[in-house]
């Protein structure tokens, strides 16, 4: 070995204790067999975490502005216990891709709600978007026993409160892992609340926030619907759990079946969920395109349909489509899927 024109010999002799130390590590790492090493390796990038946290949290201390999304991101490494690029080899498969919802029209047309991802469920006011959003959740939180966490941003903690009992009256054991908030909240403040429930409740299942519009102070611009949907889509994937978010179509919307692009912001919205669904109920809208006649979803008094826009990952039909569901103004949304419609050539 040379380093620096020096034999093995100088060094030893100048640094013997290093040197000697060195050698010994280099011996015993060759004994290690590959779990040992993984051991290893896994210690180095927690140290490596801590080391990159420290300056965070001394600013924390002092009271200053630091870099929470960055914390984040590194616990989220340090629960993984690996940090930057891995080989693949070392990668577990996972082959569920979707959580069960335990509200049966999901799970048996979608597989449930993404894992990990953020669902964006979009219609005109008054289709049922809030209803839908209080069936999931609390199908999860009565039939699957899982907690939910619920941001209300257009109804009080009342009104969801009675709504929950007119759509589906459950136990109070149900209802207490049905936690739930009717705060103002902008969006920088609700991924900030949301983290900390996790962080509280680390067994919550899903998260419902109704609506997306209301996260957005002052005007709507690009940036800001930008930022909307990359928190949440990034904040779902950094926490694990599903975020079911529930949206307004935007002023080029004039009834008709609803399609993607009328979304507001629909490109971003679609690069950033992992699944969108649109909800038609011509039973709550009076509009006549002159589509009726030839539309793949007829009308059928006390029905209501389901458009599945997007689905990034696994979907269980070969082509985009939507499924009927029974509708009617006090308990809103059945609980029985009545059967799949394709709809060629996408919406």
């Amino acid at each position: 070995m040379k380093l620096a024109g020096k034999s093995d010999e100088d060094i030893a002799t100048a640094h013997f204790a290093s040197y000697k130390a060195a050698m010994a590590a280099a011996e015993a790492t060759e004994a290690l067999d590959l779990d040992e090493l993984g051991m290893l390796e896994m210690a180095y990038h927690r140290v490596e975490v801590a080391r990159q946290l420290e300056p965070i949290l001394k600013k924390l201390k002092l009271g200053d502005d630091a870099d929470v999304n960055k914390a984040r991101m590194l616990l989220h490494r340090f629960e993984e216990g690996r940090i930057g690029l891995v080989p693949l080899s070392s990668v577990k498969p996972e082959k569920e891709v979707y959580l069960r919802s335990f509200y049966p029209p999901l799970d048996i047309e979608l597989g449930g709600l993404p894992k990990s991802g953020l669902t964006i469920t979009a219609g005109p006011p008054g289709t049922g978007k809030t209803s839908l959003c209080i069936r999931i959740l609390g199908s999860a939180a009565h039939l699957g026993k899982k907690k939910v966490a619920f941001y209300s941003l257009e109804m009080t903690m009342a009104q969801v409160a009675y709504r929950q009992i007119q759509i589906m009256d459950i136990p109070k054991t149900a209802k207490d892992r049905f936690l739930i908030t009717d705060q103002s909240y902008l969006l920088e403040d609700i991924a900030v609340e949301i983290e900390r429930a996790i962080a509280a409740h680390p067994d919550i299942y899903f998260i419902g926030i109704d609506f997306a519009d209301l996260l957005i102070e002052g005007e709507e611009t690009t940036s800001k619907a930008s930022e909307l949907y990359r928190t949440l889509a990034k904040l779902a994937r950094d926490t694990d759990v599903p975020i079911l978010l529930m949206a307004q179509l935007s002023g080029n919307y004039v009834g008709g079946l609803p399609r993607i692009h009328h979304i507001r912001w629909s490109r971003l919205a679609e690069a950033m969920a992992s699944q969108i669904l649109l909800i038609y109920n011509p039973d709550r809208v009076w509009a006549d395109l002159g589509e009726a006649k030839n539309s793949p979803l007829q009308w059928v008094k006390n029905k209501a349909y389901i458009i599945v826009g997007k689905q990034r990952l696994d979907p269980r039909h070969p082509t985009v489509g939507a499924f009927m569901i029974s509708w009617n103004g006090k308990s809103a949304w059945g609980n029985k899927s009545e059967g799949w419609f394709e709809l060629a050539g996408g919406v």
